[in-house]
């Protein structure tokens, strides 16, 4: 007999069952209840994909906006320091970012559903998939640490600009 396993699973119950799996028993999973598991964590990965998108998005719109209400005074617009202009900076470059990446996904997507359809060939197909989840994975990263600075810029720029430190402690 083949060594076993113990998996951990949560439930929906929010209880962890244990279940004991033998070696012979994982070779005997049909390649239905794998295509499912695949599935179930693709379907997981698309909507904290979606959702870190859509949060992203209204925080860099939040960002912009707060910097133009902050800037446009009479005269036009102009930032009261250097550090909200890069901030303004940053986060149009975050949504150029953005949009390429969504841009050339949907290039991809496109071009990877005709070229399955021409050649019908899985294991070819799964490569160039799983590539593409990798660099749109890391696309993902750049976007974050790229939010990241923005904040951190706006927050500079917002203290320096109402020098807030100094008014919450004295």
């Amino acid at each position: 007999m083949g060594t076993q396993k113990e998996i951990k699973r949560e439930t929906t119950v929010k209880e962890t069952t244990i279940e004991t799996i033998t070696e012979d028993s994982v070779t005997s999973w049909s390649q239905n209840d794998v295509q499912k598991l695949l599935d179930e964590c693709q379907d997981f990965h698309y909507k904290q994909s979606s959702n870190f998108s859509k949060l992203s998005r209204t925080l860099i719109f939040g960002v912009i906006g707060t910097i133009w209400v902050l800037a446009y005074s009479k005269e036009g617009f102009s930032p009261s320091n250097d550090w909200l202009l890069w901030a303004l900076i940053v986060a149009f470059l975050y949504l150029i970012v953005d949009v390429c990446h969504y841009f050339f996904d949907a290039c991809f997507y496109r071009g990877e559903y005709f070229q399955f359809d021409k050649e019908k060939d899985v294991s070819e197909h799964d490569k160039r998939m799983d590539k593409r989840a990798h660099s749109s994975f890391y696309a993902i990263c750049g976007k974050f640490i790229i939010l990241c600075v923005v904040c951190l810029l706006f927050i500079v720029g917002f203290i320096k600009q109402y020098d807030v430190i100094s008014k919450l402690f004295c």
